[in-house]
């Protein structure tokens, strides 16, 4: 039964190391295409531009909350940070990430409608030389930004990088190769000798 339990802790180890190594490799994979991976509903996003500062560095990354539905982004409003999708000039398919803003025809409603009842709402950067983005269709919100992590940033940037993409390999590997090696080189336990009976 000892031995039984064993080798199945031993198998169970190198499953959730492999599940864990491939894991990695295909988020770092997804982040190097440009796409970005979804964990649970949530997306790490990376900023580019100047466009947010000073609230949002380029460099820095962002937890945003994937959006899927309509009522996701009713739910929307001023001042909320989205990433959509943008369609004019040269946002035109690339993942912007800008401030809801409001203007005065649309009497506090975040999302309006244009005379064929498509509906869009208002965004901009918050730099200070940032112009008012297009009208966004609410069909190209992506998510919404839940907090900043320039820190995560720092690293992105690094372990995207082709030495640090090789030294998070390289970790990786050894790591799993010193649990192996600590798994299966574990001196065999001397069996204690049978108390005789008196």
């Amino acid at each position: 039964m000892k031995k039984f339990l064993k080798i199945s802790s031993n198998v169970l180890v190198i499953l959730f190391l492999a599940v864990a190594l491939t894991s990695a490799v295909s988020l770092i994979v997804e982040a190097i295409r440009g796409n970005q991976p979804s964990v649970f509903g949530y997306k790490l996003h990376y900023i580019l531009t100047d466009s947010m500062e000073p609230d949002i560095k380029a460099g820095d990354m962002i937890l945003s909350k994937t959006i899927n539905k309509v009522s996701e982004v009713e739910k929307l409003k001023e001042g909320d940070i989205v990433t959509f999708l943008g369609h004019h000039g040269i946002q035109n398919g690339k993942l912007i990430t800008h401030q809801i803003i409001l203007t005065d025809a649309q009497e506090g409603k975040v999302i309006f409608e244009n005379e064929e009842g498509k509906k869009f709402i208002r965004t901009k950067g918050t730099n200070p030389k940032a112009t008012v983005d297009e009208p966004v269709p609410i069909e190209h919100i992506r998510a919404v930004t839940v907090r900043k992590m320039p820190v995560l940033g720092s690293l992105y940037t690094f372990f995207t990088s082709v030495f640090g993409l090789l030294i998070l390999a390289s970790v990786v590997l050894l790591s799993l190769a010193v649990v192996l090696f600590l798994k299966f080189t574990k001196p065999p336990q001397a069996k204690q000798p049978k108390k005789k009976k008196p």
